[in-house]
C-alpha cells in the first residue's frame, strides 16, 4: 500500500492509499505508463522520470546530471546548472566558480574537479544552441534499415 497527496479545495493536501481505487477513479486520477502531465504541473523532489520522457511537442528531455566528490551537479538543458543548493547561469559558474568553491569550503582538487563539470557543460550546451551541428529531430516516426 503506497500513499499519496491530493489537493482538496479548501483542505490542502489530503493523504490517500493507492489501494483505494474507488476515491481516485471518483476523482479521475489515474496514474500509470504512458501518463501524460498537464501544462504547468510542478513534479516534487524525488520525482523519478523514466526512460523515454518527453517533454513538449515530443521533445527529448536532454540533462547532465553527476554526483561528484562533494555534491551533486545537474543541468537540465537550460541556461543554469546547480551544484549542490547554489544554481547560477552557466556564464556565471564559468566566471565565478572558484571563489564559489572557497566559499563552500571545497579544497583546490574539488574547484578543479567542479570546474571540469561546469566547463562540459557548457560546451555541450554550446553545441545544442548551433543548430547547423545537431541533426533536426525525427518526426516521422520509425525509420526502415
Amino acid at each position: 500500500m503506497e500513499k499519496i497527496f491530493l489537493w482538496v479545495s479548501g483542505q490542502g493536501w489530503s493523504e490517500f492509499t493507492t489501494n483505494d481505487k474507488a476515491e481516485l477513479e471518483k476523482r479521475g486520477i489515474s496514474i500509470h505508463d504512458r501518463a501524460i502531465i498537464g501544462d504547468h504541473a510542478i513534479i516534487g523532489d524525488g520525482a523519478i522520470i523514466g526512460d523515454g520522457a518527453r517533454i513538449d511537442n515530443n521533445e527529448v528531455v536532454k540533462s547532465i546530471v553527476r554526483c561528484g566528490s562533494k555534491h551533486v551537479v545537474s543541468w537540465w538543458g537550460k541556461d543554469e546548472i546547480q551544484i549542490g543548493c547554489k544554481k547560477f547561469t552557466i556564464k556565471k559558474w564559468l566566471e565565478h566558480y572558484t571563489s564559489v568553491g572557497h566559499s563552500e569550503e571545497y579544497d583546490d582538487t574539488q574547484i578543479a574537479e567542479y570546474g571540469g563539470y561546469i566547463k562540459m557543460i557548457a560546451s555541450y550546451a554550446e553545441t545544442l544552441n548551433k543548430p547547423d551541428t545537431i541533426p533536426p529531430p525525427k518526426t516521422t516516426g520509425v525509420e526502415k534499415p
